[in-house]
C-alpha cells in the first residue's frame, strides 16, 4: 500500500516545479531544465495522477494546457487544430505523429514554417495545406 501522505506531498513538489517551470519559459523566456528533464517531471506527475484521480486538482499542469505567453505576441487563431508530438522522444514516437499528421491532411502539399533555435526550447510548428501563412508563427 502506497504512502498517501507521501504521493500527495510529492504531487505538491511536482506541481510546484512545473508551474516553476512554465512561468521561466512562457513568461520570462529563460528556460532553466532541458524539454527531457520538464517532460519527465510532467509525466511523473500525469503518473501520479492518474494512479490517484481523487488527488487532482484544478490548478494542477495536466489540466490546462501550457502557461501565460510572453508578452509582445499577438494572439492567432489556427483555422485547422494544432497537433501535438506529444513529448516524442523516439523515431518511433515521430513516425506515430507523421501519420497522424498525414490523416488529418487531406492535401499532398504541405508548407513548413518555424525554427528552433535552442534545443532547451519547446518549439511547436503550425504546418499548412495549400498555402502558407504569411505571419509564419509557431504554436
Amino acid at each position: 500500500m502506497e504512502d498517501l501522505v507521501g504521493v500527495t506531498q510529492r504531487l505538491h513538489e511536482l506541481r510546484e516545479a512545473i508551474h516553476l517551470h512554465q512561468h521561466q519559459y512562457y513568461v520570462e523566456n529563460r528556460p532553466s531544465i532541458s524539454d527531457a528533464e520538464y517532460d519527465a517531471l510532467f509525466r511523473e506527475l500525469q503518473a501520479l495522477e492518474t494512479a490517484h484521480p481523487e488527488l487532482i486538482t484544478p490548478d494542477s499542469p495536466t489540466q490546462r494546457v501550457g502557461g501565460q505567453p510572453a508578452e509582445g505576441f499577438e494572439p492567432v487563431e489556427h483555422l485547422r487544430p494544432m497537433l501535438s508530438l506529444d513529448n516524442a522522444m523516439s523515431t518511433d514516437d515521430l513516425h506515430e505523429f507523421a501519420a497522424r499528421l498525414q490523416r488529418s491532411v487531406t492535401r499532398a502539399t504541405v508548407h513548413l514554417c518555424g525554427r528552433a533555435e535552442d534545443r532547451r526550447s519547446r518549439c511547436g510548428l503550425a504546418l499548412y495545406a495549400w498555402r502558407p501563412d504569411p505571419r509564419c508563427h509557431t504554436g
